[in-house]
């Protein structure tokens, strides 16, 4: 996957310390790749296999279609809206605490301060920002995402086997 870019609208805006010390508001959230270093391999394969399970179990108990899914694409990008994402994972067995859990250390790093996503293209977000979102502007992003950088490329491959 080549390196690319998104600009995440966020519906509620969240909070920050601009560089004048002052508070700041943005819905705005600039996020990079995970795919631009190995060090976030543990996290994608995780995220990518929990979903990929999920949408098993949803196309066994006949909840989920993977081409319907794919087809039904919105002005995000070429795949699948975000908001199908979030269903196929909480109609599943997969624990989507956790899952968030890995995309927040995915996100965040182990440091607590992400390389992958800055506030306002201005300030690198951290667990404290990511703690602080509520629980829609979580769910937002982790599936605009996720759906943008890893279960797009993965659902379309799956249509070409």
């Amino acid at each position: 996957m080549k390196n690319l870019n998104l600009d995440i609208t966020l519906d509620d805006p969240i909070s920050y310390k601009g560089a004048d010390g002052l508070s700041v508001e943005t819905n705005i959230l600039s996020c990079r790749s995970p795919d631009i270093s190995y060090k976030y391999a543990k996290h994608t394969a995780y995220l990518k296999q929990q979903f990929l399970r999920a949408l098993k179990q949803g196309q066994e108990n006949n909840r989920v279609n993977v081409e319907e899914a794919v087809n039904n694409t919105d002005a995000l990008s070429e795949g699948m809206p975000p908001t199908g994402f979030i269903m196929i994972l909480n109609m599943s067995e997969i624990d989507v605490f956790e899952y968030q859990e890995h995309f927040k250390k995915m996100i965040c790093g182990v440091n607590g301060v992400s390389e992958l996503v800055k506030i306002n293209d201005e300030l690198a977000l951290t667990t404290d920002h990511f703690e602080a979102m509520s629980g829609d502007n979580r769910d937002q992003f982790m599936s605009e995402y996720i759906t943008f950088f890893l279960v797009n490329s993965l659902m379309k491959k799956q249509l070409k086997s």
